[in-house]
């Protein structure tokens, strides 16, 4: 079953360290989390 992916950049953490994170993974573990929200142009 296809995955959606989203690039984190972890606060206080340099750009470089940016991660692809499994977009149902980062709900499971940040409830709160809502990508659209989040999101920095």
């Amino acid at each position: 079953k296809p995955a959606m992916f989203v690039l984190i950049q972890w606060t206080n953490k340099p750009v470089e360290e940016a991660t692809w994170e499994i977009y149902g993974d980062l709900i499971k573990r940040f409830p709160g989390f809502d990508a659209v929200n989040e999101a920095v142009p």
